[in-house]
């Protein structure tokens, strides 16, 4: 749903609430959790969950129409919005990690309790919401019901027996501690001008792209880019496909920042490329979306040195001190030689500042095309940081299943 309180109408006569404005819904699924589209930003950004941002790496459920509720009842009782910026990703750093004023403290004739309801439907983490709309009501029902009583609401514990409508399944990061600091700390080196290269590898299912996907929290707060793209098993006839697939996801959020950013991108972009824009529209024809349409040019020989060159000037425009760039591309064992070789030429050209380069595959032989493109980036002196992950222990599986279960975690060891 899109609930804010454009949205929520209300009959002048027979006082009959009414929501409307179901079309976001549409657009904000599992297969796409980031909002791209301007006409959907314009006045939804300001409403919307952490999760929904699609940069905490986490999935969406009925839990994000709640959040949006907290915001719009903050809203309605307090005069303004929790955070108040008209820079989108100041704004979808304030979702993901700013802790907002309480309401009570805006205006003192709000009730501590109420403040408690709506911070409560504001938290940063779906298990930390309520899990369900009839424990809320229940609630508030409760507030109601005393206001008539004695026009106090007093203190009493919230969403007792708050018991999820669905199975959900937390999506926690259990015994990864020691990997996430290391990625944070090349995210570190990165945002002082270092070129990075981290390889995570581990068998289908070991959660490397959930590790890596944790690293989004910390570009946004340094207001960098996080883009991703896959390798496919059956895709190497594609050359360069996930990152392609990661630079149209790059195009795609900035056309959402607005007019004067685009126009920005737009003059960094001429300035980088030239006429040479109109080579990269072959493979990536979403930028038009930046530079607008360009005209044709002569045919020009182009051999693969050359496309190479202004492959990587282009990934050059978006890495600067102001925005960090951090790419990563999944199952690198399927990545066709010429990916292979770009981002060799890219992590190893001593030119590229600003940018973090993460791969993540399954585990390879020494003769394998990976393997023989990583020894050669060795053999330059560059240095990546490998790391490899295996199964979890008994410890931190039974920390996975005591959040699944909501039980103490000396019943479900046995299970675990």
């Amino acid at each position: 749903m899109d609930i804010k309180t454009a949205n929520i109408l209300m009959g002048k006569t027979d006082k009959k609430i009414k929501i409307t404005d179901f079309g976001i819904s549409a657009l904000l699924t599992h297969a796409s959790e980031e909002l791209y589209n301007p006409d959907v930003i314009l006045g939804t950004l300001a409403y919307i969950s952490p999760e929904q941002t699609g940069r905490m790496n986490r999935g969406l459920d009925y839990r994000t129409d709640l959040y949006s509720l907290g915001v719009t009842f903050y809203e309605m009782l307090t005069g303004k919005l929790p955070y108040s910026t008209n820079d989108p990703m100041e704004l979808i750093h304030s979702h993901l990690a700013r802790k907002p004023v309480a309401p009570h403290e805006l205006n003192a004739a709000i009730p501590g309790l109420v403040s408690r309801i709506i911070l409560k439907l504001m938290a940063k983490t779906t298990d930390e919401r309520y899990q369900n709309s009839f424990t809320l009501m229940k609630d508030l029902n409760t507030c109601r019901q005393m206001i008539a009583a004695g026009g106090e609401i007093s203190e009493f514990p919230l969403a007792t027996d708050d018991i999820p409508v669905k199975f959900n399944i937390p999506q926690v990061i259990s015994g990864r501690e020691k990997e996430i600091e290391e990625m944070k700390l090349c995210f570190k080196k990165v945002c002082t001008g270092a070129c990075e290269l981290m390889i995570v590898k581990g068998e289908p299912g070991i959660g490397k792209s959930m590790l890596i996907n944790e690293i989004q929290k910390s570009v946004v707060a340094k207001r960098g880019y996080f883009i991703s793209g896959k390798y496919e098993q059956f895709g190497k006839d594609v050359p360069y496909s996930a990152l392609i697939q990661a630079l149209s996801a790059l195009v795609l959020q900035i056309f959402s920042e607005g007019k004067a950013r685009i126009d920005l991108w737009k003059e960094k972009t001429f300035k980088a490329l030239g006429n040479t824009c109109k080579i990269i529209f072959d493979v990536l024809p979403e930028l038009e979306l930046i530079t607008g349409p360009q005209p044709e040019l002569p045919d020009i020989p182009m051999d693969e040195v050359k496309f190479d060159l202004i492959f990587r000037k282009f990934i050059g425009v978006f890495t600067s001190p102001d925005h960090p760039l951090t790419i990563f591309l999944d199952d690198l064992q399927w990545a066709d030689l010429a990916s292979l070789d770009l981002i060799k030429k890219i992590i190893t050209s001593g030119k590229m500042e600003y940018l973090f380069f993460i791969g993540a595959h399954r585990k390879v032989g020494q003769h394998h095309t990976l393997s023989m493109i990583l020894e050669e980036i060795r053999d330059t002196g560059f240095e990546p940081t490998y790391i490899s992950l295996g199964p979890l222990d008994a410890e931190n599986t039974n920390e996975i299943i005591t959040h699944i279960l909501g039980c103490e975690s000396e019943k479900s060891l046995p299970l675990a």
